[in-house]
């Protein structure tokens, strides 16, 4: 057993990170391949799910809130900054990898600052971190507001055999 103690973690990085709203479940989103394994030269068609723990359903593509997206490939990575679904009223893309190996797809989205309750973060913390609350959260009042940019990225693997 580990006894040593955890150095302090950036409060406001792991609260925009997951944060925990009382009484909310929050909503994660999931890349998901049609398949996981695929041949050489055959595309792949790739969808978000999003949802809460186990119940994650498919969502419409998020070409408006992608902020960077890649796909790696053996030794190359295609950088996309847009990506719309690849035929249009479907809400999937179309990714046809160039080497057998495994390919990465990942993509993080971008969220707007949202003002969230300082109770909000208290709770959090308290929920979360080993250590006690740090002291700028506890000097805070309890009316107080403070700006949130909720971290999201997702990313799936695909095997492509030779």
């Amino acid at each position: 057993m580990n006894t040593r103690k955890r150095p302090p973690r950036p409060l406001l990085l792991i609260f925009a990170a997951s944060m925990a709203q009382t009484g909310v479940a929050q909503t994660v989103t999931y890349l998901a391949p049609a398949k996981t394994e695929i041949n050489l030269g055959e595309a792949v068609t790739v969808h978000v799910d999003q949802g809460t723990g186990d119940k994650a359903v498919q969502a419409d593509w998020p070409a408006d809130d992608i902020r960077w997206m890649l796909v790696r490939s053996g030794p190359t990575q295609q950088n996309l900054d847009t990506i719309k679904p690849t035929r249009a009223g479907e809400q999937t893309v179309e990714i046809t990898p160039e080497y057998a190996g495994v390919t990465l797809v990942a993509m993080d989205l971008e969220r707007p600052v949202k003002l969230e309750p300082v109770e909000s973060l208290r709770a959090f913390g308290t929920r979360h971190l080993a250590d006690e609350l740090p002291e700028t959260l506890e000097r805070l009042a309890d009316t107080a507001t403070v700006r949130v940019r909720r971290l999201e990225s997702t990313k799936t693997l695909i095997c492509v055999e030779d």
